[in-house]
């Protein structure tokens, strides 16, 4: 399961949902970042219920999962090790 943003062409409306092999099932959320501010309990029956008929895959634009207005943090910066002097 890949739950995604992605843009619908046929109204032009950026919308979240579980992508599968042949399209998009349309999530009833408003946002990415309001269906991960739920808890668990409650992402899982949303993403598991469709809202509608999936939308063919040709007929949507895969979007960036950040969508300017949700918070993202970050990790994992690299430390070099510096060699031992003798």
């Amino acid at each position: 399961m890949h739950i995604v943003r992605y843009l619908d062409h046929n109204d032009e409306q950026v919308r979240v949902g579980v992508r599968t092999e042949t399209g998009v099932t349309p999530v009833d959320v408003p946002s990415l970042g309001a269906l991960l501010a739920l808890p668990l309990a409650d992402i899982r029956p949303a993403v598991d219920a469709p809202a509608a008929e999936p939308v063919p895959l040709e007929r949507v634009t895969l979007l960036p999962p950040a969508d300017g207005r949700m918070e993202v943090w970050a990790s994992g910066v690299t430390l070099r090790a510096l060699p031992s002097r003798p």
